[in-house]
């Protein structure tokens, strides 16, 4: 618990309800970052341990599975969750459905974009860039890159321009057409 004792979330039941009702919220598996955040920045009455050991006890109880460094809510932890969310403090509910909706829209924009990066035999890397919608793939391109570095530089930036890429590309691929 904070030692400051703030919040209104404080034992381990609270912090697993908190927990259940944020994850039952997103749309695609979050990382332990990403629903940390969220949780801690709803309520100040526990501490970022008591938070691991909330999260690792749901997935223990199979409420929550995790896989490959990320947690998705399961059947059964959506029932639970379901049951108990009315006992997660009012106020904490709010400011969880404003930030996990934050965060289910981050989450919908990651499953958009899908990036790959694939070592060649020659030498070089070949490192594939996508942006999709709900009805399917707009754009891919590929691309080879002499070194591993630069493929990650040009991932990471795809990821945080995609929305703005895609157009300007467009724009210049029918200039003058």
């Amino acid at each position: 618990m904070d030692e400051t004792g703030y919040g209104f979330v404080h034992s381990e039941l609270e912090i697993k309800m908190l927990i259940l009702y944020i994850i039952s919220r997103l749309p695609a598996p979050a990382t332990l970052n990403q629903l940390s955040d969220v949780a801690m920045s709803c309520d100040g009455g526990f501490t970022y341990f008591d938070f691991t050991d909330a999260l690792a006890s749901l997935v223990k109880l199979e409420h929550i599975d995790e896989k490959d460094g990320k947690y998705l809510i399961t059947k059964k932890g959506r029932e639970t969750g379901e049951d108990t969310e009315s006992s997660v403090p009012y106020s904490v509910r709010k400011r969880a459905e404003r930030l996990s909706g934050k965060l289910a829209q981050e989450l919908r924009r990651e499953e958009l974009i899908k990036t790959s990066v694939v070592p060649r035999k020659g030498g070089g890397f070949t490192v594939s860039l996508a942006i999709s919608d709900n009805s399917g793939e707009l754009f891919s391109i590929s691309f080879l890159i002499g070194s591993e570095e630069q493929a990650k530089k040009l991932i990471d930036k795809f990821r945080k321009n995609a929305e703005d890429i895609f157009p300007d590309l467009v724009g210049h691929l029918l200039d003058g057409i």
